[in-house]
């Protein structure tokens, strides 16, 4: 109860954590030595769907697993059709208010941004994962928390070295490509979802006994 508390607490602070990273990124650029290599945004996609494909795979073939313990209709676990919603419900809201898509460039200013200052480590990297798969702990199945963090701390430690621009664009990347699947995701949800209720049998409605006939 408590951590959860506390996790409430960090979420409600996203909106002025994002400005301020906003604010560091706007004094970065104007009073450092700002290196940009495209390259680098390139490895920071593929080495995050790499990772992320791999956790997916892993909990895909575990899933399998106790499927066959079961219906085997559910190709959406309880957690992943929360999380398609709050993306598509996400997505909804960055298209009528644009300027918050911009907003996300602040978490990497908050959160990786003052390791170029502190020092790129395994134990920065892991802080910096954590406190920004925790960010996003109400949005995401423990299993996406998972592989944010991994690949996250990977990008840290390999693309961050090289700049703060190549993580700002590669999460500009991956946020777009998820915002703009989730209408197609919500809809495999509600197919999946209809596809098991039809496959429900159906109860045959109450009858009252028929009357039994006097005898002789």
């Amino acid at each position: 109860m408590i951590a959860t508390d506390a996790i409430l607490r960090v979420k409600r602070l996203a909106m002025p954590l994002k400005v301020a990273g906003i604010i560091f990124l706007g004094y970065h650029c104007v009073t450092a030595d700002v290196r940009f290599n495209p390259i680098w945004v390139a490895v920071y996609v593929g080495m995050t769907f790499l990772l992320a494909n791999a956790v997916l795979g892993v909990e895909f073939l575990v899933n399998k697993m106790r499927s066959q313990k079961k219906d085997g209709l559910d190709n959406f676990t309880p957690e992943e059709r929360q999380c398609v919603g709050k993306m598509y419900s996400q997505g909804h809201r960055i298209r009528r208010n644009p300027w918050l898509f911009l907003l996300i460039a602040g978490e990497d200013g908050f959160f990786f941004l003052p390791l170029l200052y502190i020092g790129i480590n395994p134990a920065t990297a892991i802080a910096a994962a954590a406190l920004f798969a925790l960010m996003h702990y109400h949005d995401k199945p423990n299993s996406a928390l998972t592989g944010t963090f991994l690949f996250t701390m990977a990008n840290v430690l390999i693309v961050l070295p090289h700049g703060i621009l190549p993580m700002v664009l590669g999460h500009y990347i991956l946020d777009a490509t998820a915002f703009g699947m989730a209408p197609v995701l919500k809809k495999w949800v509600e197919a999946d979802q209809g596809k098991k209720e039809n496959a429900q049998p159906a109860t045959a409605p109450y009858s009252e006994p028929a009357a039994r006939s006097p005898q002789g």
